[in-house]
């Protein structure tokens, strides 16, 4: 299973970073909509909230994410110019600095910020309906569960076919101009 080891071994931290963001960016909406006029679709909790912090933290999330997934999928794609994940990541640097390891960001944020802007705004609505179902402490953690489950399904059948155009442009060698490489 090549190009396994970069996104696993980066996976803490990308889910770290994922929740860190979302709950920096809605602190943040809640302290704006204190100040604001007491819109309701500014409320905690409110699924306008969720999918607009879930989109901050796609675009955030996807300067962490992008080099793991460029080495990821350069390593999937079997060229066998590499030994290992450490050794493509290491090589890409060498060759082409910064920048190469940031091939396919914009593709990745056009599939990290709609997606996570539907996963956190299904999430609290999904888990909230699951909970008033069912009652206690186990049902509510059946309900998360079960929520996340369907928001990351719901996510990922809205943004896999730019997913698909993100590993493309990725596996393009390093050396195409940015024209042949455009989505």
């Amino acid at each position: 299973m090549r190009g396994v080891a970069a996104p696993f071994a980066m996976a803490a931290f990308v889910n770290a970073s994922v929740f860190a963001c979302f709950g920096g960016s809605s602190r943040l909406w809640d302290s704006c909509a204190r100040r604001g006029d007491g819109d309701p679709r500014c409320r905690n909790g409110s699924a306008a909230k969720n999918a607009v912090c879930g989109g901050i933290t796609g675009i955030a999330s996807s300067f962490v994410l992008c080099p793991t997934e460029l080495v990821k999928c350069k390593m999937q794609a079997g060229s066998g110019a590499y030994d290992n994940s450490l050794d493509a990541a290491r090589d890409i640097f060498r060759s082409h600095g910064v920048r190469g390891l940031y091939r396919g960001l914009s593709a990745t944020v056009c599939r990290q910020s709609p997606g996570l802007a539907v996963y956190f705004a299904c999430y609290d609505e999904i888990k909230q309906r699951l909970c008033r179902l069912g009652g206690g402490i186990e049902s509510s953690l059946a309900a998360s569960i079960l929520a996340g489950g369907i928001s990351g399904s719901l996510s990922w059948a809205i943004v896999y076919p730019v997913d698909l155009v993100k590993s493309r442009v990725q596996i393009l060698p390093l050396t195409t101009s940015r024209s042949e490489r455009s989505m």
